[in-house]
């Protein structure tokens, strides 16, 4: 029996079953898979320029002028030391007592206000520019102290060897003048203005005058002293 059940195989084959096909594997496809999605670069939104600021206004160094003025002072010369108030160019006419050809320094000092009259143009000669000069140095005794100084002595070339010939003073017509001399005066500071008076509320020859009786004006006088000064063309010293 064992017999024929061997010869069975040898004929028709005996072993396992072949396993039936399954299904044929899905073709690849040589075209790549699409990755994720390009979007187009994002446009760069250049930011509007911010606008200009507008200019500094010009700052009004009259607005604050005074309508009254003190009766202290006394002849003929000295030091007014005080505070500004105001500093009017000849183009302020709607001040109190306004003048055409000088700058006027109002100076309060012990509760009054008085009036410092500074030339810009020269009254006399073809040349009517005014030199100009500005000298640092310490200011000259008395310490200042709020009031009007009578005989405070101040010479250009005693107090501070200065003279006409020096290349420190430059001549300036009416408009430079008056902007040099505005420039350094703030409305509110101390200051010391050296000058010429019959008395009363007001002072003039604030420019090289005679010995010992010399105008300036003297900015920032507690702190770090310049002297502002003047003289005219036909002035030697």
């Amino acid at each position: 029996m064992r017999f024929g059940v061997i010869f069975l195989c040898v004929l028709v084959g005996c072993g396992e079953p072949e396993p039936e096909p399954g299904p044929a594997p899905a073709p690849v496809s040589e075209t790549p898979a699409p990755g994720p999605q390009q979007m187009p670069p994002e446009e760069t939104v250049e930011p509007a320029p911010s606008p200009a600021p507008d200019p500094p206004k010009p700052v009004d160094k009259a607005a604050a002028c005074a309508s009254t003025f003190g009766k202290a002072l006394t002849a003929p010369f000295g030091r007014l030391d005080g505070i500004i108030v105001a500093v009017l160019k000849p183009s302020d006419q709607q001040c109190t007592r306004p003048n055409s050809d000088h700058v006027i320094v109002q100076v309060r000092a012990q509760a009054a206000v008085y009036r410092m009259v500074v030339n810009v143009e020269s009254d006399r000669g073809d040349d009517r520019r005014v030199r100009f000069a500005e000298v640092a140095k310490a200011l000259a005794a008395p310490a200042w102290s709020e009031g009007w100084h009578q005989g405070a002595a101040f010479d250009y070339v005693k107090t501070l060897a200065v003279h006409s010939t020096d290349a420190i003073f430059q001549p300036l017509a009416m408009t430079p003048l008056i902007e040099a001399v505005l420039a350094p005066l703030e409305v509110g500071a101390k200051i010391s203005v050296y000058a010429t008076t019959s008395g009363g509320d007001s002072a003039h020859k604030v420019h090289r005058n005679a010995s010992d009786r010399d105008g300036a004006i003297v900015v920032d006088p507690t702190g770090t002293p310049k002297y502002l000064l003047f003289h005219f063309v036909e002035q030697s010293f």
